[in-house]
């Protein structure tokens, strides 16, 4: 008897077994993993009509509402797309830059509304998101292509705008630094040593070379640790004077009898204590050298701290959230969008970030779960 037990027989039917229930379980899990995923229509349709009040100013339109019904998520980007041509969404792609730079309108000579037309023609032209730092040129209210206003050898889009300029101002163009680190990469003062090497004490002005003990001027103690980093980017706009106005001549040296950090000519003080180096607008940014404002600008915008930001800022001013509901999404959302629109193009578009973030699972689930952003 035992030696006709087939061993060999036994093993192959073993397997087999082995193999359909391996193959049960993977479908069951995956169908459970897809009736969780199911979208109802009027889920989509709620979705789709809470966004357009909020990103283009006006109810579904019945084609829209239709092609929601028909086609559920699969419509999303067909939809966003079709928002990306309508003026309602340059016009809030404008308003959207006025409020991240907090300008518009006009005053003492200075045209307020000039970042806000080179957003619009981004959005308008779907021009990448990186041109809104980037830019050769301005944008005048007519639409046309025009030099920026600050008179300087070089333009890096709202970066070179007297408006961005004098908003930010202020002494040692602390301002201007840290307006373009926040509102471009999202980070603020200390940044870390891997993201940028800090000056050496030895080479910056007494006021902001203190390591510990009280000052009188500044932040309290060490005021190295974030100036080391500030004097850095500072540096970039050592020639811009108060109101934005390039002045080749300018020194970066303190004016005796003037208030700490102003210049002559209604200038601004380098952190640089060497004559020669105060006046050279050449520094580092994120570790990399940079002749100029420009060649920074594109530093930041190849980062890969750039396209999350933006992602942080447009999910604020488009889903119309709250400060509290920002601080409860975890970065890795932000990284993932950022990512998810670079798929639809390298060099993503305000259109292509919206419809990443419109389309990410996890804001639209979040939206099926409470009925809110995000």
């Amino acid at each position: 008897m035992f030696n006709s037990f087939n061993i060999h027989g036994v093993h192959n039917k073993m397997i087999k077994l082995i193999i359909i229930f391996s193959f049960t379980l993977c479908c069951h899990l995956n169908l459970n993993q897809a009736l969780a995923q199911t979208t109802t229509p009027q889920q989509a349709l709620s979705y789709m009509s809470y966004l357009s009040s909020k990103l283009i100013n006006r109810p579904l339109t019945s084609q829209e509402s239709s092609l929601i019904r028909s086609q559920g998520e699969r419509a999303f980007a067909q939809i966003i797309d079709g928002w990306s041509n309508d003026s309602r969404f340059h016009q809030s792609a404008k308003q959207f830059v006025e409020l991240l730079l907090a300008t518009n309108g006009s005053s003492n000579g200075i045209n307020f509304d000039i970042p806000g037309y080179l957003g619009l023609d981004i959005a308008r032209r779907k021009r990448p998101y990186t041109d809104l730092i980037t830019a050769s040129s301005c944008v005048n209210a007519q639409g046309d292509t025009t030099a920026c206003d600050t008179g300087a050898p070089f333009n890096a889009g709202v970066l070179t705008t007297r408006a961005f300029l004098r908003k930010a101002q202020g002494a040692y163009n602390i301002g201007r630094a840290g307006r373009m680190m926040s509102e471009f990469l999202c980070t603020t003062y200390p940044l870390p040593e891997t993201l940028e090497p800090r000056l050496r004490a030895q080479d910056m002005v007494p006021e902001f070379a203190t390591m510990s003990g009280a000052i009188t001027f500044g932040n309290g103690n060490n005021c190295y640790s974030c100036h080391s980093q500030f004097g850095q980017h500072t540096q970039f706009f050592v020639k811009f004077d108060l109101d934005g106005t390039y002045r080749a001549g300018a020194t970066g040296l303190q004016s005796p009898g003037a208030t700490d950090g102003y210049s002559q000519n209604n200038l601004l003080v380098s952190h640089l204590n060497d004559p020669v180096r105060a006046r050279d607008e050449s520094s580092q940014i994120l570790g990399q050298r940079a002749a100029n404002l420009q060649e920074a600008s594109r530093v930041i915008a190849n980062s890969t701290l750039f396209l999350p930001c933006a992602v942080k800022h447009l999910m604020r001013h488009y889903l119309k959230l709250s400060d509290q509901n920002m601080a409860s999404i975890k970065p890795d959302l932000f990284r993932t969008i950022a990512e998810e629109a670079k798929v639809l193009n390298q060099n993503p578009s305000f259109s292509h970030l919206i419809q990443a973030i419109v389309t990410n699972k996890s804001v639209f689930e979040s939206f099926k779960k409470t009925g809110a952003l995000p």
